[in-house]
């Protein structure tokens, strides 16, 4: 069950209240601690993602193991580009 209760507050923001199982909070803040972001970074990028998008397609990943194979090193932005198939 989801429960989302929204309140206006005076710097024009809205207070998001939400109902979720505990067991189901506890583990998403558990991940979400991992990728280094609160869940409530997690909600303002959700909305913003499927505002711009007008979808509510995304996929955050968390490896399994960080280990070095896990990484590319790179030297210059331009092997970067590449890499990561960026075109201007």
């Amino acid at each position: 069950m989801l429960f989302i209760l929204l309140l206006m507050t005076s710097t024009k923001t809205v207070h998001v209240q939400a109902r979720v199982d505990e067991k189901l909070k506890s583990d998403a803040i558990d991940i979400l601690n991992k990728l280094g972001i609160s869940i409530s970074e997690f909600i303002k990028l959700s909305l913003a993602q499927v505002v711009r998008d007008k979808s509510a397609q995304f996929e955050l990943q968390l490896l399994a193991e960080d280990k070095p194979e896990h990484y590319t090193e790179v030297e210059n932005i331009d092997q970067l580009k590449a890499l990561i198939g960026f075109s201007s």
